[in-house]
C-alpha cells in the first residue's frame, strides 16, 4: 500500500512523511524533488520557462506512471488539484490530508527559505500573504476534503505523529 500525503504548501507533507516512513518501514518520496531530479532544475525554474499548466502536466504523468508499494509519497500542494489527479492518488493509494490552520500557514510560509512560485510575490506583506494563502486554500479544499484521511496537523508534536500513524494503520 502507498500512503499519499496532501495539503497546503507549509504543511509539513515532505517532514512528517520522512518520520512516518521511518516509524512504518515504508520508503519515501517527494515529489517536487522527483520532478526537479527529472528535469533538471528547481520548481520554481519549471514555472518560470515552462508555465504552471507544463509542471501541472508533468505532476500528472508522474503520477500516471508511479509504480511501487510500500511508499510514502510527499505531493505538492496543488497536485491533487488539477487533471484529475485527487482521483489517480486515492485509485492508486491512501490519502492523508495534513490540514492546516492559515494563520499557522502563513507564517511558515513567509520565514519558508524555499522559494514557492504562487505566493513568492506575496512574502513582503504578510497581510497580503494571509488573504493569499486563504484563496488558494479556499479553493483547493474541495480537492483536499477527498482525502481518505484529514489529521489536523497544527503544531504536530511526537505525540501528535504517533497519534497520526495509529490513525493511518487504524483506517487502511
Amino acid at each position: 500500500m502507498n500512503i499519499f500525503l496532501i495539503g497546503f504548501m507549509g504543511s509539513g507533507k515532505s517532514t512528517i512523511g520522512k518520520k512516518i516512513a521511518n516509524k512504518m518501514g515504508y520508503n519515501f518520496i517527494d515529489l517536487d524533488q522527483e520532478l526537479e531530479k527529472n528535469e533538471g532544475k528547481s520548481i520554481e525554474s519549471i514555472f518560470d520557462c515552462n508555465g504552471e499548466q507544463y509542471f501541472r502536466n508533468l505532476e500528472s504523468d508522474w503520477l500516471k506512471s508511479f509504480k511501487a508499494d510500500k511508499t510514502i509519497v510527499s505531493l505538492g500542494g496543488g497536485t491533487p488539484c488539477f487533471n484529475n489527479n485527487i482521483e489517480t492518488i486515492n485509485y492508486n493509494g491512501k490519502s492523508v490530508y495534513l490540514k492546516m490552520n492559515v494563520g499557522l500557514l502563513t507564517d511558515r510560509l513567509i520565514n519558508a527559505k524555499q522559494k514557492r512560485p504562487l505566493i513568492e510575490q506575496y512574502k513582503s506583506d504578510k497581510a497580503e500573504l494571509k488573504h493569499q494563502v486563504e484563496l488558494l486554500l479556499t479553493s483547493r479544499e474541495k480537492y483536499y476534503g477527498q482525502a481518505h484521511l484529514t489529521f489536523e496537523a497544527d503544531n504536530m508534536s511526537k505525540e501528535k505523529l504517533n497519534s497520526l500513524i495509529d490513525q493511518i494503520n487504524a483506517s487502511f
